[in-house]
């Protein structure tokens, strides 16, 4: 089984229009409402592309009222701990004369050390052995940043995988746990490393230091640029075809979903790594945080390109 774990969920509203003007009010040409947050984006991918997950995580108040439903409504399945407070909502704005995107991501609600422990609990009692379980996303206040370390422990102790997508210090107390995959971005693994800039060539020759406790891959996400692989005995690199730009939020969730898909089904690295691109830049072809379906990754697919890396 796979379950996709959310800390941070929201209600992600998208709204576009013409133009961005102060003082003058804006009528919007559309509006989305999504269950927003990366594993609960991850679990709507997989679903596209044929695989069941479960979502786990927090909700809580009128906002995680409205998510519950709209999960329900896209025939998701989740078990999500009850917080004190209201699950945030998030604000995309598409402004389409020039086109630009601004993102207004609200904090998240304090979460107590009781449903800390319950949210534990129940991972605990899930996972088992063979289980995929993908931690992605920021922390909501109250979690301290060795939570991730302890959710990779307790998953390992299960015999179940982890796959990690992550930034800042609960990136690199993560990392100490070993988990099987890491999928920084750029930026995170910039942040992780304290390189000043990505380098192909360097990422070929240190990103292997990460391959240890358990962890078999890591995976650079590196945007319209595509994705580095680095594994024990493989380092590729994919890159995408261009392609209109509807919405980046949650291309490299997709990217997550299509990896995790792809190793699951039992592909190879190369074969992951290029599914894994494609479902992400299938994902910024759609609007909002709606994820492609997977006639959609088919297409992109077969454009693009997989090379080995020294």
């Amino acid at each position: 089984m796979i379950y996709t774990l959310t800390l941070n969920p929201s209600l992600d509203l998208t709204i576009e229009v013409d133009e961005l003007k102060a003082g003058k009010i804006l009528k919007s040409r559309a509006l989305r409402r999504d269950a927003g947050g990366k594993g609960l984006n991850v679990t709507r991918a997989l679903r596209l592309l044929g695989d069941r997950s479960i979502a786990l995580g927090f909700s809580g108040g009128a906002n995680g009222m409205v998510i519950k439903r709209l999960l329900c409504e896209d025939g998701l399945i989740s078990e999500l701990v009850e917080v004190d407070g209201d699950v945030r909502a998030n604000l995309s704005l598409v402004v389409t004369k020039p086109r630009r995107h601004y993102k207004l991501n609200e904090v998240g609600p304090q979460i107590s050390r009781l449903a800390q422990n319950r949210l534990l609990t129940l991972i605990k009692n899930r996972l088992a052995r063979g289980d995929y379980l993908i931690v992605s996303g920021s922390l909501p206040p109250g979690i301290p940043a060795d939570y991730i370390k302890r959710i990779v422990r307790l998953a390992k102790k299960r015999k179940a995988r982890v796959l990690l997508d992550a930034a800042g210090e609960a990136l690199r107390q993560g990392v100490e746990a070993g988990p099987y995959l890491l999928k920084p971005n750029r930026a995170e693994l910039l942040e992780l490393t304290g390189w000043h800039r990505y380098d192909s060539r360097r990422a070929a020759r240190e990103l292997k230091k990460y391959l240890r406790n358990g962890t078999q891959h890591v995976v650079v996400s590196l945007g319209g640029s595509g994705a580095f692989y680095c594994g024990r005995e493989r380092m590729l690199v994919a890159r995408p075809p261009k392609v209109a730009v509807k919405s980046e939020v949650g291309c490299g969730d997709a990217l997550l979903a299509g990896l995790l898909w792809s190793f699951k089904a039992g592909r190879g690295a190369g074969e992951a790594l290029r599914w894994g691109v494609a479902a992400g830049t299938a994902k910024v072809m759609c609007p909002g945080t709606q994820m492609p379906s997977l006639a959609d990754v088919q297409k992109v697919y077969r454009r693009v390109k997989v090379e080995a890396v020294g």
